[in-house]
């Protein structure tokens, strides 16, 4: 299957919008690309064009920022899809976005795997970037995302079941405690992030620290895996006691897990 750049413009307007939080104020013009970025913070209803360019917009951390944004975007779209107003609409949407697909599978087939897709639960979906670090200036001239083969064999293991080639890559797997976890706060409580990563050293985790405040009010703590490591998500919502695992890459990119801490936690405390 190949999809023009045009398709999820039109898919995006053909669902009316899409809900995003966008964090900070994105706004520059790139005349190579033909791009220009204009978009407010906050929480938005962003159509096809300002859809694109907060897929697109790349002043924080390049392309790993914009793998991010995009799974943002993929996570919002598939929300979209399920909303009663646009589920009847979906054979219509489809055969409207024919014109930007060149695809040897009939529209019954594609409708059949749209209809798998919307049945998977949003907790069965899970979203990756594989575990590694942004190489540095002396390794070579350009900038790479350099993958960490343990961190890989790890993804492939729990994500997808396969077993690495070298078994002893995942047997040196690091202890939990040894986890690189970013604390940020998603309140107005401005100390709250100290206590909380205070909470988790007097509970053996020794790799902790914080991040700038998350622009956005959460109601429900969130535990964000960052590099695919499942398992230590769900052990350190056991410690915490509250939570949520989303399976995603959105969180500080230096980390492996971060946790957003909303105001249940301020509830826990009382």
């Amino acid at each position: 299957m190949r999809i023009t750049t045009d398709a999820f413009r039109e898919l995006v307007d053909l669902v009316g919008g899409l809900e995003v939080f966008v964090p900070e104020r994105m706004e520059y013009v790139d005349v190579t690309q033909k791009l220009e970025i204009d978009l407010e913070p906050g929480w938005q209803t962003l159509n096809g064009d300002q859809a694109e360019q907060f897929a697109r917009y790349r002043k924080d951390n390049g392309d790993i920022a914009r793998i991010q944004r995009q799974q943002i975007l993929l996570k919002a779209l598939r929300q979209r899809l399920v909303t009663p107003s646009v589920v009847p609409r979906l054979p219509k949407i489809l055969r409207v976005m024919q014109q930007y697909i060149d695809t040897n599978l009939s529209l019954e087939e594609i409708l059949a795997l749209v209809g798998f897709g919307l049945d998977v639960g949003k907790d069965n979906i899970r979203m990756v970037l594989l575990p590694g670090r942004f190489s540095n200036a002396d390794e070579y001239i350009a900038s790479y995302w350099l993958m960490n083969s343990r961190g890989r064999d790890r993804v492939m293991s729990e994500y997808f079941e396969q077993e690495p080639k070298y078994k002893s890559s995942l047997r040196r797997r690091s202890s939990p405690h040894r986890v690189r976890i970013a604390v940020q706060n998603a309140t107005d409580d401005p100390e709250l992030g100290r206590r909380v990563a205070r909470y988790l050293a007097r509970n053996d985790f020794y790799n902790v620290y914080y991040v700038s405040d998350w622009p956005d009010r959460l109601s429900q703590t969130e535990i964000i895996v960052q590099q695919g490591d499942i398992k230590t998500a769900d052990i350190v919502k056991k410690v915490l006691g509250l939570g949520r695992v989303e399976a995603s890459s959105t969180g500080h990119l230096k980390s492996e897990l971060t946790i957003r801490v909303g105001e249940d936690w301020l509830e826990r405390e009382f």
